[in-house]
């Protein structure tokens, strides 16, 4: 059903369409509940919709809740048997409201942003990033995974934020701003 920009049907009087699991069905003058990406959307023929929080489904392991693209990147790293093992905390909101985070006690975090994804941060990098402000330092969000690089007998740890880069070697963090 076509909508404007504040999300009210432009065909008032006409039928609601629901659509469950890829097929539409006409039901007029009635509501309809449309299921988009695991979202609910309430439709109302003639005024409007109401939308709904998604439901994501969500784990419960050691005492949390955990789930969406932070439980997608801790299995990915591994679960419980993963570097970050089990989560300390439930999904919280960051204090900008514009991301989540998740914490895995002294292991790390896994942060989430629309517009980066899910990521852990830990060790060296983590401390740093934190010590300077979290998603409020002049880094923001993680934009990638760490990655790992032997080079010259030594190991170097990296992470791409959404401002710029931390580099850590032997314990000692070097970062690159490119944010202006």
């Amino acid at each position: 059903m076509p909508m404007d920009n504040s999300g009210r049907s432009t065909h008032h009087g006409t039928s609601a369409i629901g659509a469950v699991r890829g097929r539409s069905v006409r039901r007029p003058g009635q509501r309809a509940a449309r299921i988009v990406m695991g979202a609910v959307m309430t439709l109302v023929a003639a005024g409007g919709a109401v939308v709904q929080a998604p439901t994501a489904s969500a784990a419960f392991v050691c005492g949390h809740s955990i789930g969406g693209a932070i439980e997608g990147k801790w299995n990915e790293k591994g679960g419980l048997g993963g570097p970050l093992g089990c989560p300390t905390s439930d999904e919280l909101v960051n204090p900008d409201v514009d991301g989540r985070r998740q914490h895995f006690g002294d292991r790390g975090h896994i942060y989430w942003r629309n517009y980066t994804g899910a990521h852990p941060i830990w060790g060296t990098i983590a401390w740093y990033w934190g010590n300077a402000g979290y998603e409020r330092s002049i880094w923001r969000y993680p934009r990638t995974d760490e990655f790992a690089e032997f080079k010259d007998g030594y190991w170097f740890f990296w992470q791409d934020f959404e401002c710029g880069r931390i580099v850590a070697s032997q314990g000692f963090p070097v970062t690159d701003y490119t944010c202006v």
